[in-house]
């Protein structure tokens, strides 16, 4: 299927304008640490206390809006699907699902101008059983 037109203008307020999809949206917090890898800190405290150095207020305000709706999801789906496969192979296909979810509605926001609300949503969910996925593998070092 062939997709139709797609209008210039942008569909609500916290929609990508149609004109900028092409465009990348400049964020320097984690390029300024991948050109110095070598000179990471070892332990991840002092990682994230050097990146937290280098962002702006503005950046980590979003990033912990985020993470809280992230976290909020993780306790949400521990208490909603209290089962979690044994094995990390299903573990990482209910993560691949999800991200098949959240690449679904991005066509949608692409191609049919639909609003990111439900994009924003379905990342949540992907970034929340990705978590999991890790929790159960540290887990299962122990």
């Amino acid at each position: 299927m062939t997709p139709g037109p797609v209008s210039q203008s942008s569909s609500g307020p916290g929609d990508y304008p149609r004109n900028q999809r092409s465009k990348s949206i400049p964020f320097t917090g984690p390029d300024l640490f991948l050109e110095k890898a070598d000179q990471y800190p070892k332990r991840p405290e002092e990682a994230m206390s050097e990146i937290e150095q280098h962002l702006s207020v503005s950046v980590r305000t979003e990033i912990d809006r985020v993470i809280g709706d992230v976290c909020g999801e993780v306790i949400r789906a521990e208490e909603k699907f209290p089962m979690w496969p044994d094995d990390i192979v299903h573990a990482v296909a209910i993560v691949a699902e999800e991200a098949g979810e959240a690449t679904r509605a991005s066509l949608q926001v692409y191609y049919q101008g639909e609003r990111t609300d439900n994009l924003r949503c379905e990342l949540v969910q992907t970034a929340a059983v990705a978590i999991r996925a890790i929790i159960d593998i540290d887990r299962k070092k122990q």
